[in-house]
C-alpha cells in the first residue's frame, strides 16, 4: 500500500487455521491402611482426549522500517481476526538486516486464540523468538 525511502507498510486479510489434538492420561493409587496395618489399595489408569480445529478470518498489516543507509531495518507483524476463536491476534517484531541477495532477522513474535469457556483450550498463546531468511532471485 505504501512504499518509500522509510520502508513500506502492507495490509494483509487472510485465514488462519489451528489444529490441535489435547489428551491427558492419569493413574490414581489411593492407600487405605488400618488399625492392624494391613492396607488396601484401590485406584485406576484412564484417559481423557479431544482435539480443536480452529479456523479464523483474519486482517492486519506488515511491512517494514528501513535505518538510514545501514542495511537494517525493523520488520513489523499485526493481525487480528475471529470465527472458531472469539479472538486470535498476532504480532512480531525484531531487528533485519538485508544484503543484495537475502534479509536476514532476528524478531520476536506473540501468537494468541482465545476460546469459549465449553472449548477443549480455553486460551492458547505462543510465543518466542524466530530467526527468518528471505531470499531473493
Amino acid at each position: 500500500m505504501l512504499q518509500g525511502d522509510w520502508g513500506d507498510f502492507t495490509a494483509i486479510a487472510g485465514f488462519r487455521y489451528l489444529r490441535l489434538p489435547v489428551s491427558l492420561d492419569y493413574s490414581l493409587a489411593v492407600i487405605l491402611k488400618g488399625p492392624l496395618g494391613n492396607g488396601a489399595t484401590f485406584g485406576g489408569v484412564g484417559g481423557v482426549s479431544g482435539r480443536a480445529d480452529l479456523w479464523n478470518g483474519i486482517g492486519g498489516f506488515r511491512g517494514r522500517i528501513r535505518l538510514a543507509d545501514t542495511g537494517l531495518f525493523i520488520p513489523y507483524y499485526f493481525d487480528a481476526g475471529a470465527g472458531g476463536s472469539q479472538l486470535t491476534w498476532q504480532i512480531a517484531s525484531g531487528l533485519g538486516y538485508h544484503t543484495n541477495w537475502a534479509d536476514l532477522s532476528l524478531t520476536y513474535r506473540y501468537l494468541s486464540f482465545d476460546q469459549s469457556t465449553s472449548a477443549v483450550v480455553r486460551h492458547l498463546a505462543v510465543k518466542g523468538p524466530m530467526i527468518l531468511a528471505n531470499f531473493s532471485f
